[in-house]
């Protein structure tokens, strides 16, 4: 029995298929996709010497009694409540901030590289996966495989 008649017909339908479950599945994607997204916020973080406006809330709630020594103190309640912004603006730390930002940024840049090369491999390797296949099963119909 012939090994053409026991294998399925392989479409190109197939091949896309498999790039795209690579894209998504591949486990060396997954991890270089992690770093990507540890260095964008890492990127995030250190450019933290740019100034912030913050929206501030307080509320606070003091009791006062009487004291049994001096009867004349009244007992108090006093409710504050405070609503403001906050701008702070960082001065100058130094060349040391501005060389973590860069190399944050160049972290950044390195990882976006790694990943794109993990997405290269996972799809040339599923194309080779699909060579391989197509490559036997031509070698089959031909005779190779008696």
């Amino acid at each position: 029995m012939r090994l053409a008649q026991t294998l399925p017909r392989i479409d190109t339908e197939r091949l896309a298929y498999g790039s795209q479950s690579a894209a998504v599945n591949n486990p060396q994607i997954k991890v270089q996709q992690a770093a990507m997204d540890v260095a964008q916020r890492e990127v995030s973080k250190r450019s933290a010497y740019l100034p912030t406006l913050d929206l501030v809330l307080s509320r606070s709630a003091n009791f006062n009694s009487g004291t049994l020594s001096s009867p004349s103190d009244l007992e108090s309640r006093v409710n504050t409540q405070q609503v403001g912004l906050q701008l702070t603006v960082p001065l100058f730390a130094g060349v040391g901030t501005q060389s973590r930002v860069r190399e944050a940024l160049a972290l950044q840049e390195k990882a976006a590289a790694e990943l794109g090369a993990a997405r290269r491999n996972a799809e040339a390797q599923v194309r080779q996966a699909f060579s391989g296949l197509t490559n036997g099963q031509a070698q089959d119909q031909c005779g190779g495989g008696q």
